[in-house]
């Protein structure tokens, strides 16, 4: 079976009621995400910067987590 992309994973997440939003303002964002191992990563939107604390942020900026709270802060359905 093929992976999930990222962009399905992280619509997946959000059907799925995995993010909390910790913080959100003009600035910032801040939020933990359950992932499918149940473990929970911190992401958000600082100074200019998506982050997670994922191991596929190290080599990508848009990891599941990121994609998600994209999708829900910057792109409101």
């Amino acid at each position: 079976m093929p992976r999930e992309s990222a962009f399905l994973k992280a619509r997946r997440l959000l059907a799925e009621g995995r993010i909390t939003i910790r913080r959100a303002d003009d600035r910032m964002l801040t939020a933990e995400v359950r992932g499918d191992s149940a473990r929970v990563y911190r992401a958000g939107f600082a100074d200019g910067v998506w982050y997670c604390t994922c191991a596929h942020s190290a080599h990508s900026t848009r990891c599941s987590h990121v994609v998600a709270l994209h999708l829900l802060w910057v792109e409101p359905q």
